[in-house]
């Protein structure tokens, strides 16, 4: 299962370039999630992350992407 809210070239990298190194990030997101600045961390860190993987063919697997409700 994979979030709808990763970014399309996550779907297509996972499904035409099956041997692309897979990264998921992980950082303390609740609690830095709380104030604007944990906020502004975390989305700095996966802009920066994100265009890593862009540049260098990952793929990776973003948590803020996934909603945390019950189907």
């Amino acid at each position: 299962m994979i979030s709808v809210r990763h970014p399309h070239q996550t779907f297509h990298n996972l499904i035409f370039k099956p041997g692309q190194t897979r990264i998921y990030l992980s950082y303390p997101s609740t609690e830095s999630r709380k104030t604007q600045g944990g906020i502004k961390e975390i989305n700095r860190l996966r802009t920066r992350m994100h265009k890593i993987a862009k540049d260098r063919g990952l793929v990776i697997f973003d948590p803020v992407t996934m909603d945390e409700t019950c189907v």
